[in-house]
C-alpha cells in the first residue's frame, strides 16, 4: 500500500473504527500530516528508518518471561514497524488478558497500518492502543478496570521496542512510571 497516500486506507480500518472511534479518530486528525517513514530488511530484522536512522524492530522484556503465566497484562512501549509486535502478540498466551501498546507518535502508527496487517490484531478484545500518555489514566481504566484484571496489575510485564529504547530510555522509563502511577489510581 502506498504510504504517502493523503486518505487512511488499510485492512481492517472499519472493524478497528467500531471498536475504537477515538483511536481512529486521532488518526485521522494528523494522517496526511504524518511524516513518511521507511521499513528496511538487514539481516534477520526489518527496520524501521526515522530521518535516515535506523530502528532494529525487535523487543525485550523487562521483569519477566513472555511464557510466564502471572503475567497477565503486558504494557508494549513502541510499534516499530508493526511485524514484530504482531509477532509478540501472537505469542500471548491464553493467560494475558491485555496488551497495552504505547506509542504516541501518529506517523509510526500509519507507517505500521499501511504495511503490515497490525488492525487486524488491534480489533482483538485483549489489544489497547495509548497513543496519548495524557490519558494514560482513561486507557488503563478501559483496558484493566476490570476486578479480575485489575488483580494482575503488580504482574504487568513490560516489553520495549528495541529501537525505541536504545533511542529514547529515558522516555521509556518515564511511560513505565506513568502507566505504573495510572495503574496506582485504579487499584
Amino acid at each position: 500500500m502506498d504510504t504517502d497516500s493523503k486518505e487512511m486506507k488499510f485492512p481492517g480500518l472499519d472493524r478497528l473504527e467500531k471498536r475504537l472511534p477515538s483511536f481512529v479518530k486521532w488518526l485521522r486528525e494528523g494522517w496526511s500530516d504524518a511524516r513518511p517513514l521507511e521499513v528496511r530488511r538487514s539481516g534477520k530484522f526489518d527496520w524501521l528508518v526515522d530521518n535516515g536512522t535506523p530502528m532494529v524492530d525487535a523487543y525485550g522484556a523487562t521483569g519477566g518471561d513472555i511464557a510466564d503465566v502471572r503475567h497477565a497484562i503486558w504494557c508494549v512501549l513502541g510499534v516499530g514497524t508493526g511485524k514484530a509486535l504482531i509477532e509478540l502478540i501472537e505469542k500471548a498466551g491464553n493467560h494475558v488478558v491485555r496488551i497495552l501498546v504505547i506509542e504516541e507518535d501518529r506517523a509510526i502508527w500509519k507507517n505500521a497500518l499501511e504495511t503490515s496487517p497490525l488492525a487486524q490484531y488491534i480489533v482483538v478484545s485483549k489489544v489497547f492502543p495509548v497513543w496519548d500518555l495524557a490519558k494514560m489514566d482513561i486507557a488503563a481504566k478501559a483496558a484493566i478496570s476490570n476486578p479480575i484484571v485489575l488483580g494482575a496489575v503488580k504482574q504487568t510485564l513490560f516489553l520495549c521496542h528495541r529501537g525505541q529504547y536504545e533511542g529514547a530510555s529515558e522516555r521509556a522509563k518515564n511511560v513505565v512510571r506513568e502507566y505504573t502511577d495510572s495503574i496506582l489510581q485504579l487499584h
